[in-house]
């Protein structure tokens, strides 16, 4: 049996860990040579017992000063291991979203394209949720639904209507021949600031549907489920 006493259990299952994860490498050297030691009587363990170094017990003070002196060693090839593939298939993912992203033909021409605090256009990522979606964290899923519907031009207007050829109204309750998500906007934008302008920002789209809590959500059907 091998007893081994650390401060660091954390650290210690990391050891012993051949997952994905920081210093990979190490791990799988460790395990290598553990598989051969256990290999050698069925007998064989390993414990780890946590001491708290704050206790300054002396063989254990000791060897924790001289492993905390001794500088950190990496592997041979870090951009082999396997987080690293990882993490560099994953930036190259995100990287081609964006160049796609460039595009109208990839977004389309009813994408509503809005900007971030610098005016720059908005750009896909998967942190904290997306650029989009992290908007809406806190937020029921009725107002990101209306979001995603106002944003992607799915949403039941008039002219919505018209593509897919669903019964209901086109016309906007002003009289306008078409309800469009431009119109709507400018009927709002007119009414609190006396300006016709869509949504730059995400935060005024949001202050818009806060607004406006029935706007770009579906009628609940009259009968059924849903």
């Amino acid at each position: 049996m091998i007893v081994i006493f650390t401060d660091h259990i954390v650290a210690a299952k990391r050891a012993v860990d051949p997952s994905v994860h920081s210093g990979q490498g190490h791990s799988l050297a460790v395990c290598a040579e553990l598989s051969k030691w256990f290999s050698g009587d069925p007998e064989r363990s390993i414990e780890f017992v946590q001491v708290l170094s704050k206790l300054g017990w002396h063989i254990h003070l000791a060897a924790h000063d001289y492993v905390h002196d001794t500088p950190a060693v990496s592997g041979r090839r870090l951009e082999t291991f396997l987080d690293s593939v990882c993490q560099a298939v994953a930036k190259s993912c995100v990287d081609s979203w964006i160049s796609e992203f460039q595009h109208t033909s990839y977004w389309g021409k009813h994408f509503l394209q809005m900007g971030d605090m610098r005016d720059q256009p908005l750009k896909p990522s998967v942190l904290k949720g997306g650029t989009w979606l992290s908007f809406t964290a806190t937020e029921s899923l009725a107002t990101m639904a209306r979001m995603a519907r106002c944003i992607l031009g799915h949403a039941p207007l008039g002219k919505y209507h018209t593509w897919f050829n669903i019964n209901g109204e086109i016309q906007c309750r002003c009289g306008t021949f078409i309800e469009t998500r431009a119109h709507l906007f400018g009927r709002w934008a007119f009414t609190m600031h006396g300006k016709t302008d869509s949504p730059r920002r995400l935060g005024e789209l949001m202050d818009f549907l806060w607004a406006n809590p029935r706007m770009f959500a579906f009628e609940a059907p009259s009968e059924g489920i849903g």
